[in-house]
């Protein structure tokens, strides 16, 4: 905003903001980036709630665009090529739990979950130094927090489990993890919010992010592994086309 008003004013660039979740939900964050949000050309925001939210409190319109669905192929290769991430083979199921330690992940739900299922093997990602020390006193031979993977290394360790598990407490995000689900064409595990529904309507099981709810989703997982495989590998075909479609629709914001 300041290139553009003190070096760029005669050009009339176009400012366009990609906003994320933090930038409504986030206190410090709110005042600042409502004034830069009022000034840009557009704003692009993931989904209707976080819309109708800036509509309502903004007074300006974003246009929604949910991620893309990532391609790994490369990736994937280059991780093959390096050895990639070695899983425990005396699991009968693997888990990856996409994780930042950060304040919306029910993370202690997860451990107890762990702890009732022994032979299920719980791959927790993220910096550890980040995580919450009393999760860490008591440790389960299950539960492996492999701590922040190298990107390549991350994506082969999502391609080697069972099911990709990302969960949150926040009722308007779309998490990370699910797109890299449908990537993978891997059953998802994912938090009971209406956005995340809408959008992952296939392939995947909800919880209200409960010790309970965790223990059953796994299980159903493991009985319906196959089905829910192929429901994210057609959920991905669709996802990708309709964003191909989108995107072709919003080129008029680029000009």
């Amino acid at each position: 905003m300041v290139y553009k008003y003190l070096f760029a004013w005669m050009s009339k660039p176009k400012i366009l903001i990609d906003a994320h979740t933090g930038a409504i939900s986030r206190p410090w964050s709110k005042n600042f980036s409502k004034i830069i949000m009022k000034a840009a050309s557009a704003n692009i925001v993931i989904n209707e709630e976080q819309q109708k939210y800036l509509i309502q409190n903004y007074n300006i319109k974003p246009v929604v665009l949910e991620d893309p669905i990532p391609d790994f192929t490369d990736i994937l290769l280059s991780a093959k090529k390096q050895g990639g991430y070695r899983i425990e083979q005396k699991a009968i199921f693997n888990v990856a739990v996409i994780s930042s330690f950060a304040y919306d992940e029910p993370l202690r739900e997860v451990f107890e979950a762990a702890s009732k299922l022994p032979n299920v093997y719980f791959y927790i990602t993220g910096d550890k130094k980040n995580a919450d020390k009393n999760l860490l006193i008591n440790k389960l031979d299950n539960v492996i927090m492999t701590g922040f993977l190298d990107y390549n290394c991350y994506v082969d360790l999502l391609q080697k489990v069972d099911v990709i598990m990302d969960l949150t407490t926040e009722n308007t995000s779309l998490v990370a993890g699910a797109y890299e689900a449908a990537a993978l064409e891997k059953p998802l595990i994912t938090s009971d919010w209406i956005p995340l529904k809408r959008y992952f309507n296939k392939g995947t099981i909800y919880i209200n992010n409960s010790t309970e709810e965790i223990k059953r989703a796994i299980m159903l997982a493991m009985t319906r592994k196959e089905e829910l495989s192929e429901g994210m590998r057609k959920l991905k075909l669709e996802r990708t086309k309709d964003w191909i479609e989108k995107i072709s629709n919003f080129s008029y914001l680029f000009h």
